[in-house]
């Protein structure tokens, strides 16, 4: 058993690390080649590497690593037999690194059988400072939910002391792997390595630098998706200075040097500027098949000083034989070529040697792929007209094609140069200003604390309340950097769900920008829009939204601007503006949104865009349209990467809602269940779009036979509302309330569910009058006053929605919606004026599919037309009218769900058969109503009251014949 002091471990993990990354046939020489400072370690690296081979052909069940410390730092030593840690059971070796091995596992105790990816440190490692950054990689992993980085699973130490951390297990390739494999062109790489960005510009969003970005730590699945592992030495940026610290000393310098930037290597401050430089060299092998420099130097000062005095070469220079271009699907030429210029300067300027001299952000990198993509002048080239004019050209061959077309694009590629250049120049400082002010915010909050744990304590939201509080002041001579911290601050608080707060930054940034750059710059206008989106669901009042979507219009078209990206999005603004008061207009701004944005790629705008024109096409009863624009959002939602999925759990929600409609049960659960877990993943448990796809689901299970899920879903997510919105909240908090107390009404505990409807109609009267959803709300109340035979309330009520849905336009042909028709029928029924209330239900024009077809309108107005006719004294047609109901119901494949309506249909029908003095069928039909209702309904409800005295009457009737 090898036995190493934590100062040789130092030493050894990373080299050891280097070596399993090469194929075992190339490690002999890569043993042989090592410097002259290394060879002391190289009889110990080589036992190692043939203890690694050994696992990998024989029973590695039965072979955990054997490492231990030697006396200066021991440790206890695990069961070398022991097949399972904590609750996973090991399956096989699915790798290893000089700090840890990574097993594949499978939970093996009462939870769901999940197979995870196991880290667990070698034995030698695993002391007190492996388990703080076990510790520290769980924390950042928890905080981190992007489709391109590894989830976490689960954490912990087990009994015996061993630490592990189960991730998500992803069956691929590491990245180079993957693109040799499939001799991906230069264009694919890049679109590849564009998701890596995505993944890394999240975190740093996060507050987190990743710190050991390499080829190894970035997978590829069998779909092509990217997923980026191991935030082991990852650092949380409100630690402050990123020094090496003791973890770092007791864990070994556990980096890759031949990705490490030099400050990483120096042991000074690490930045976000350090995940640029290991990308810059992860992106210089993805092209040319090698790395700019190989460090293979064991001591930390050799390796800063050859990083010092070695001039990385430009990849173009880096091509010297067939074999790497043959990969990429080119010759040697041709590659050479294709990276000389842009890719050339692109990558040459992430891996500079000063971070300052380096892209300002992993975003500002990713835009410059964008623009070497889209033939565009990247903005880390050398500003020369040339450079621009041959961009402007390249761009537009075919306008080119005659000699004096020719001279024209040049000269207009000139004028385009100038004004580029200009533009570079002031993205350029903008983005440096955005930069130090971000990087002076996290120093601050070190600075200013005199605890230094509570600095590293601090939160996301005291950060944003800093960067708030000091950007009026710190920005003052940047306007431009001003108004993008502006945006960005707001984008984060709505992340957080603090939609007051964002507001609150959207109106600065509208004062700013009409400073700027005056009030008809189309600009405004852009601030203008995403101010009335982020307006949208806070507390101000509404006419706030109105004026800046009227104002944005003004400029957007004093500008002539009919058919931009930025025109696409306020069109979708304004439609969701509008859903509540005007179905016609927003329908219209709608489908301009969609029209506009499916000229540009595809994007969040868009899937926003078609999602809201489902949302409309549902309001209006058009089922199939809405499904059909919904599945497009949920489609376009998730083929896109990073954040920009965000929409996912809205368009699946509005997709169960359709699809629940259409009576496509079984696929509006599967739709309703997919939104939360879509927004628990990409927003949190406390979000805004948590909550609502939350009691969307809970409402549905309520109404589809599993009322307690049901009700405990909407309970929870009205406790959660009211514990971060509070009471007053006007948009989340009402409606929440009415979920449930909608739910609590139908479920039969009407006193308490009319008490919550009364708190959110007085909430929606104050800050929303006159919107959808308050109609909603009244016509909910006038069941539970029918209920509760406060008739006049009911009618109140049943009037004002009446009036609300007039005024929007929410009617079908010159009657009233279903709620409104079923909510006067049955007041009229209770009222002894059953004639009338047949009437009343008359004004439902018949549905598609004929009266019997499977709806729950249908059912509804069965059931309902049961019971009058009962009122009415014809006892044999409303029995007629319930019993074929109820076979309907039975014979449906959808009967599971429709428990409620069979527990309704049945009950009117033994009612029914009652009165028609047949006791033996009607005891029947009760006996099978009580059957299936007692597990769906309050004791007390109206439902099971009138059922339970329908039983006793009808044995009560059985008993006299008996006795005559």
């Amino acid at each position: 058993m090898l036995s190493f002091s934590a100062r040789d471990w130092a030493v050894i993990s990373p080299l050891l690390d280097e070596a399993l990354e090469l194929p075992p046939e190339h490690r002999g020489d890569w043993l042989r080649a090592l410097p002259q400072d290394a060879q002391g370690h190289r009889d110990a690296i080589a036992q190692l590497l043939e203890d690694h081979a050994r696992v990998e052909t024989q029973n590695f069940l039965n072979t955990l690593p054997k490492v231990s410390l030697a006396p200066d730092g021991e440790l206890d030593q695990r069961d070398a037999n022991a097949r399972t840690v904590g609750p996973y059971r090991l399956l096989r070796e699915l790798g290893r690194g000089g700090m840890s091995v990574v097993w594949l596992a499978q939970r093996c105790d009462n939870l769901p059988a999940r197979t995870v990816a196991l880290k667990l440190p070698h034995p030698a490692v695993a002391g007190r400072g492996f388990a703080e950054r076990l510790a520290r990689e769980r924390d950042i992993l928890a905080s981190l939910a992007h489709p391109h980085i590894a989830r976490l699973y689960d954490a912990g130490i087990t009994p015996d002391g061993q630490p592990f951390i189960a991730l998500e297990h992803v069956q691929g390739h590491t990245l180079i792997r993957h693109c040799d494999a499939a001799t991906l062109g230069l264009r694919a790489r890049i679109e590849l390595f564009r998701q890596v960005l995505d993944a890394v510009e999240y975190a740093h969003a996060h507050l987190v630098i990743h710190r050991d970005i390499k080829p190894s730590n970035i997978l590829v699945d069998e779909h092509g998706q990217v997923r980026l592992l191991d935030f082991g030495i990852a650092k949380l940026i409100v630690d402050g200075d990123a020094e090496s610290t003791e973890l770092t000393m007791d864990t070994g310098h556990a980096l890759t040097p031949d990705y490490a930037s030099p400050e990483q290597l120096a042991g000074r401050a690490v930045t976000t500027a350090s995940d640029v430089y290991s990308l810059g060299v992860v992106l210089f092998e993805l092209l040319t098949g090698s790395r700019p420099y190989r460090l293979s130097c064991a001591l930390r000062t050799d390796l800063e000083e050859a990083l010092r005095t070695i001039e990385a070469p430009r990849p173009s220079q880096c091509v010297r034989s067939e074999e790497p271009a043959a990969l990429r699907g080119m010759t040697a030429g041709k590659l050479q070529a294709a990276l000389r210029g842009d890719l050339d300067t692109v990558v040459l300027k992430a891996i500079q040697k000063d971070p300052r001299a380096r892209y300002a952000t992993v975003n500002a990198l990713a835009d410059d792929l964008d623009r070497y993509l889209n033939a565009q002048p990247v903005l880390a080239h050398p500003d020369g007209r040339w450079y621009r004019a041959r961009k402007f050209v390249g761009r537009n061959k075919l306008a080119v094609a005659s000699a004096v077309s020719v001279v024209c694009a040049l000269a207009a590629g000139l004028g385009t140069a100038l004004w580029e250049a200009r533009v570079a120049q002031i993205e350029a400082r903008t983005a440096s200003s955005v930069e130090s002010f971000m990087v002076d915010v996290f120093r601050t909050n070190s600075i200013e604390h005199p605890d230094p744990l509570k600095a590293r304590e601090t939160t996301a939201r005291e950060l944003l309340d800093l960067g708030s509080r000091r950007v009026e002041s710190e920005l003052r001579d940047a306007p431009r950097a001003k108004l993008r911290v502006l945006a960005t601050l707001a984008e984060m608080y709505d992340e957080l769900s603090l939609r007051d707060e964002a507001s609150a930054l959207a109106k600065a940034r509208v004062r700013l920008a009409r400073e700027e750059f005056g009030s008809s710059d189309v600009r405004l206008a852009e601030a203008l829009t995403e101010l009335a989106g982020n307006l949208y669901g806070s507390s101000f009042d509404s006419k706030e939204v109105e004026a800046a979507l009227a104002e944005a219009d003004r400029i957007f078209t004093a500008n002539g601007d009919a058919n931009s990206r930025a025109r696409g999005q306020f069109y979708w603004t304004l439609a969701q503006h509008l859903q509540s008061g005007d179905l016609a207009r927003a329908s219209e701004a709608a489908g301009r949104s969609v029209q506009i944005l499916r000229a540009y790629p595809d994007s969040y705008d868009l899937a926003q865009a078609l999602t809201m024109r489902g949302i409309l096409h549902d309001a209006r009863k058009e089922y199939r349209e809405a499904a059909a624009a919904l599945t497009e959002a949920t489609s376009l939602a998730q083929s896109l990467q990073g954040r920009t999925r965000r929409g996912l759990a809205i368009a699946y929600a509005y997709l169960g809602e359709a699809q629940d409609n259409l009576l496509d049960l079984a696929g509006a659960e599967a739709s309703y269940r997919a939104a939360l877990h879509a927004s628990q993943s990409l927003r949190g448990p406390e979000h805004v779009d948590t909550v609502q796809t939350q009691l969307r689901l809970g409402h549905f299970l309520f109404t589809s036979g599993k009322p307690h899920e049901g009700l405990q879903l909407i309970r929870e997510a009205l406790d959660l509302v009211l514990r971060t919105k509070g009471e007053n909240d006007s948009f989340t908090t009402p409606y929440a309330q009415s979920v449930y107390g909608r739910a609590l009404v139908k479920y039969g505990r009407t006193e308490e569910g009319s008490r919550l409807l009364a708190r959110a109609i007085d909430n929606r009267r104050t800050h929303r009058p006159g919107t959808r959803q308050l109609a909603l709300m009244l016509e909910s109340q006038a069941f539970a006053m029918t209920d509760l035979r406060r008739y006049d309330e009911a009618a109140a009520a049943l009037d004002e929605a009446a009036g609300i849905r007039k005024k929007i336009g929410d009617t079908l042909g010159s009657g009233m919606l279903d709620a409104a028709v079923l909510g006067r029928a049955e007041l009229l029924l209770a009222r002894g004026r059953p004639d009338d209330a047949m009437t009343a239900l008359a004004a439902l024009p018949l549905p598609a599919g004929g009266a019997n077809s499977v709806t729950r309108r249908n059912l509804d107005v069965a059931i309902l037309m049961s019971r009058i006719e009962l009122a009415r004294g014809h006892a044999a047609a409303a029995a007629a009218i319930a019993a074929r109901a109820r076979n309907l119901i039975e014979s449906s494949p959808l009967r599971g769900y429709l428990a409620q309506y069979e527990t309704r249909a049945a009950l009117a029908e033994g009612q029914a058969l009652l009165q028609d003095k047949k006791a033996e069928p009607a005891l029947a039909a009760l006996e099978r109503s009580k059957a299936v209702g007692v597990a769906l309904y309050d004791p007390s409800s109206p439902v099971m009251v009138n059922l339970e005295a329908a039983l006793v009457q009808c044995h009560g009737v059985l008993r006299a014949s008996l006795d005559h």
